[in-house]
């Protein structure tokens, strides 16, 4: 049976503080924090605003305290990892003393690009955070269709495997490009992110079922189409979409408020909607401005 690769520490130890590093250049691509609104899409890559996973400044030491068996990882000396962890989602939701305990048991990896992570049917034992790079997600169908879609970095994947004892990989991961990882192995997993992870899916579902559009769906259906969807948060005044950009995914509101713009022939705004109706009392709905 197929194992995922684990990295050794001790002989990345060199390796992560030298030739690495420099790698960290990259940016990640995911949401900015804060802000007032909050959209959950399905379907395609969403171009997003990048900021820097690991600053330069704590790049050599992020890699030296990750070379270390996790007894080996003072606490004082946990802040390089500990940052990354608060710029991403899904680990800035936990409390302070699970953040410290995945920063003093999470593991690196490296992956070339064309190089499998783990391929659909192994058996799963670790869950991943994209540091830098992306991966490839594919899913063979029984028809032998593939369905495809892209992850990067700030994103995290590997956890539906780790939600039973002996679960399977649904979907094969490719290495789209040089990609680092954070690992977090499943007991830990378990442990630490489980419990986040399901509220979070949870709330989609909570989304997906108040959309008429899904009205009658089982809720199997629902964690189904749940799971391939992802949160972005929006700062005020940001643009989703543009009218004539092709469409790449869908969107559901879980709150805030948007305004839907349509540009006719004369150059006028045609109507504004609103999640809110009674915004429509506050705002005219025919020729606000010239585009």
């Amino acid at each position: 049976m197929r194992r995922e690769r684990r990295l050794s520490r001790a002989s990345a130890s060199p390796a992560i503080a030298s030739s690495i590093a420099s790698a960290f250049e990259q940016t990640i691509a995911s949401p900015a924090r804060s802000g007032n609104k909050a959209s959950l899409t399905f379907g395609g890559t969403q171009q997003k605003a990048t900021q820097q996973l690991v600053v330069p400044s704590d790049r050599r030491a992020f890699h030296e305290v990750l070379a270390k068996e996790p007894e080996e990882r003072a606490s004082s000396e946990l802040g390089p990892i500990l940052r990354v962890l608060y710029k991403i989602d899904l680990t800035a939701a936990l409390t302070t003393q699970l953040q410290t305990d995945l920063a003093k048991h999470a593991s690196f990896v490296a992956y070339r690009p064309a190089e499998e992570i783990f391929r659909q049917g192994d058996i799963g034992n670790l869950f991943y955070i994209i540091l830098t790079g992306s991966v490839s997600v594919k899913i063979q169908k029984v028809d032998g269709a593939v369905v495809a879609r892209l992850l990067e970095a700030g994103q995290s994947f590997g956890e539906l495997a780790l939600l039973k004892a002996g679960g399977r990989r649904t979907a094969t991961i490719i290495a789209a490009q040089t990609t680092e990882l954070l690992t977090i192995d499943g007991i830990l997993y378990g442990r630490l992110l489980s419990n986040v992870q399901a509220k979070e899916a949870a709330d989609k579902v909570h989304v997906l079922s108040n959309c008429s559009c899904f009205r009658g769906w089982e809720p199997e259906q629902l964690q189904a189409l749940a799971s391939r969807m992802e949160l972005r948060k929006l700062k005020h005044g940001s643009v989703v979409m543009k009218q004539g950009d092709q469409a790449a995914a869908m969107f559901f509101i879980k709150c805030g408020r948007v305004r839907v713009l349509r540009c006719i022939k004369s150059g006028h705004i045609a109507r504004m909607l609103s999640l809110d109706p009674l915004l429509s009392a506050r705002y005219p709905t025919t020729a606000l401005h010239e585009l």
